[in-house]
């Protein structure tokens, strides 16, 4: 490992966020053919039990020892796991090949997989809005603010285990699985050894994986759990105790630090946990049969790149093992894998929790699951190709028996979405600095009711409360009434030196309904009433005052498939709205227009993207001053100031290419991004002809670092006249 910097939460999941716990590679024990052979099992037929240590990334390789075990023809007849050692091991133990387990694996995005946020794609709409919001969050409980046991609760991992080893829901004890289980947590109250061998197999398994500060502990049967690294990583003494008479263990386990990676506080405090666990881990080695030990180096534990290559070592260290070739000898070659009863055939399907699904979504994951056997992975994938890539945030699964004796699977879905506290910051060359304090409340009234209150303050200020509730259950229809204070100013210019300034003082509301598709976005119609105040402040009298009422009747259409809020490399936003100001609705002013914002991304080999962007607004009526499009400064001719052109017509095209400056995770650098790029935009009054005069012509290029407080992003435009300016953008949108 390098003595770079890192992150907070690449040290998190550096600390073997999966139960990594560090061995040393110096120190030779004794296995193998050295040990005097154990007693047999009944009928002189030894039982095989398999050892799988934690290890994070490095834990794949278990993967490649289980495939060279079955070309070896080894039985496996016990598995007892620890952190990646269980999430393995307890999929082989449901019955999934090592080819299948290996199609899993590849397949999930596992840096973000274990982000403290999901991945955005996968966020319901609501919550989408909502990302790239806030710098700090934390849950609060009736008002008072909680501090979190952990990072991370794990449900996204949690979740995508119930669906994998759904199974498991027809065993009351892990023994009845196809082959029987064991993961090992530790008790956080007493350092007990746990090894869990009943109840539900995800939570098992996601104990195992809950190391302290990045996953917050499970509570099973009244006791605290947290990950089985910190008591046993190389849990042989758990194989042996299922009653394994011949026992191999799989050891991925990082090797300690050198002297001088012991630079960082973090680091020596990872080196004084990992001693003890090093000291463990060697006592188990010397007792089992065959230890395997793939050379993976010094890979860290969060290192997801290359997992083949992870799994090929693994492979390779099983066949080469010549304590494995002696066993495989000594033994009865493997039969074939059977349960130990037959899967019940499922005769129904009922989704129960806080979170509703759709009737299509029922329908579709009725029929999936009807007439099917409990088994994987036929039944897991079912379940997935009916609800489509979005998955929930909490997922569990139980089978209940019916009177008529068929077998009902039932899924309990839920956001299990908490209160939340939030506070953001952002500062820029108009509003200088802004603060933001949010209070987020879900799942109001058992139902999937929320509410949010927002206090924006700075030279901008702003208060508003939202409430969003699902109009009909069971389908994608939702209402939001808001109701909403600001005070704003707007800038006008006689020429390049002077700048008048405007007071835009609202309040109002607005009552909202509509559908979202797909969560791809959402269709709305809305009401909307707003008391202005506009007026001058400083300066000349450039635009028209006004004091009065607006009302409105609005149909939106919003599209939004970022991959991320701030610096997003894939996707594309789309907002088209349609808008109609009436004096009959109880307004002053009556206007109309529509209007188009389209912003897209598409990101190659990594470290390029490709940046486009399109605007277009049109009036049917000449707008009030405060209501025209404003172009100029950001986004669109950027060597103009802020605003500087305003029309009833506007219209703006934009291609830019963004290089990030190194691969990322290899690299502070990877956070720091060149834009450059061309526009042209131009705005025109009513009564004029559009497009008279064309688009004016525009460059730019752009700074932008990722930081942990939010983007940072310096601008400087050029547009024709040799007019020149420059702009800034530093932390969270809002």
């Amino acid at each position: 490992m390098t003595t770079r910097r890192r992150t907070l939460s690449s040290v998190c999941l550096a600390l073997v966020i999966l139960g990594g716990s560090r061995a040393s590679a110096a120190e030779e024990t004794e296995t193998g053919a050295n040990k005097p052979h154990k007693t047999r099992g009944a009928g002189g037929v030894p039982v095989v039990g398999l050892a799988l240590s934690g290890g994070g990334a490095r834990g794949f390789a278990h993967i490649g020892v289980l495939k060279a075990l079955e070309e070896m023809r080894i039985p496996v007849d016990r598995i007892a796991g620890t952190s990646m050692g269980a999430v393995i091991g307890g999929l082989y133990a449901c019955g999934y090949k090592p080819a299948q387990i290996e199609e899993i694996i590849l397949r999930l995005d596992w840096s973000e997989l274990f982000r403290i946020t999901g991945p955005r794609s996968r966020m319901a709409l609501f919550e989408r809005e909502e990302s790239g919001r806030y710098l700090i969050s934390l849950p609060m409980d009736r008002l008072k603010i909680k501090l979190p046991a952990g990072f991370s609760e794990g449900d996204r991992i949690t979740s995508i285990l119930a669906l994998l080893t759904v199974n498991s829901v027809a065993v009351d004890s892990f023994d009845e699985l196809p082959i029987p289980f064991r993961a090992v947590g530790t008790d956080l109250v007493t350092g007990e050894r746990v090894a869990l061998g009943a109840g539900s197999l995800p939570e098992a398994i996601r104990a195992s994986l809950a190391f302290p500060f990045f996953f917050t502990p499970v509570e099973i049967e009244g006791r605290l759990l947290t990950d089985g690294g910190l008591s046993d990583n190389l849990p042989v003494d758990v194989a042996e105790e299922m009653g394994a008479d011949i026992v191999i263990a799989s050891d991925t386990t990082s090797p300690l630090r050198d002297k001088e990676e012991l630079n960082s506080p973090l680091g020596i405090a990872d080196q004084a946990l990992s001693l003890e666990m090093v000291a463990s881990a060697q006592r188990m080695r010397g007792r089992a049969d065959a230890v395997i030990a793939p050379e993976i180096g010094k890979r860290q534990p969060n290192d997801f790149k290359d997992i083949p290559v992870i799994i090929a070592e693994g492979y390779r260290a099983a066949r080469e093992n010549p304590d494995l070739q002696r066993i495989a000898r000594s033994v009865a070659p493997a039969p074939p894998r059977l349960s130990p009863k037959p899967p019940p055939i499922l005769g129904g399907f009922r989704a129960d929790g806080e979170r509703r699904l759709t009737r299509r979504q029922l329908a579709s994951l009725t029929q999936a699951v009807t007439g099917k056997p409990l088994s994987v992975p036929d039944l897991p994938q079912a379940i997935q190709e009916s609800v489509g890539e979005e998955f929930f945030r909490t997922v569990r699964f139980q089978l209940e028996h019916g009177q008529d004796g068929k077998s009902l699977l039932v899924m309990k879905v839920s956001e299990k979405q908490t209160d939340r506290f939030n506070l953001s910051a952002r500062a820029d060359d108009k509003y200088g600095a802004l603060g933001l304090v949010n209070l987020s409340f879900r799942n109001l009234w058992r139902g999937d009711n929320a509410a949010a209150l927002d206090l924006q303050v700075g030279s901008f200020s702003r208060a508003s409360a939202q409430f969003l509730t699902p109009s009909v259950p069971g389908t994608s229809f939702f209402f939001r009434p808001q109701a909403f204070w600001s005070n704003d100013f707007q800038l006008a210019y006689s020429d390049r030196l002077n700048t008048s300034r405007f007071v835009d003082r609202r309040w109002g509301f607005e009552l909202q309904g509509g559908n979202t598709f797909r969560n791809l976005g959402a269709v709305t119609l809305g009401y909307r009433f707003v008391s202005h105040e506009f007026h001058l402040d400083t300066g000349m009298p450039l635009l028209a005052p006004f004091h009065g009422k607006v009302t409105s009747l609005a149909l939106r259409s919003h599209v939004d498939t970022l991959d991320r809020s701030e610096v997003p490399e894939k996707g594309r936003i789309i907002d088209l709205s349609l808008e109609s100001a009436r004096q009959g609705l109880g307004g002053d002013l009556s206007f109309e227009r529509a209007s188009l914002d389209y912003a897209g991304y598409h990101t190659w080999a990594k470290r390029h993207t490709l940046v486009t962007g399109l605007i277009v607004g049109a009036a049917l009526d000449p707008l009030p001053d405060f209501e025209k499009y404003r172009v100029g400064g950001v986004g669109y001719l950027t060597g103009l100031k802020r605003e500087e052109l305003r029309g009833d017509y506007a219209a703006g095209v934009r291609v830019g290419y963004r290089l990030r400056m190194a691969d990322p995770e290899k690299s502070f650098l990877s956070r720091f991004y060149l834009e450059m790029g061309v526009d042209g935009a131009n705005v025109w009054q009513k009564g004029n002809h559009p497009w008279d005069g064309g688009l004016i012509p525009d460059a730019y290029l752009s700074l932008l670092v990722r930081t942990w407080v939010g983007p940072f992003r310096l601008t400087t435009g050029f547009t024709e006249g040799g007019r020149r300016n420059a702009t800034f953008f530093f932390g969270h949108s809002f």
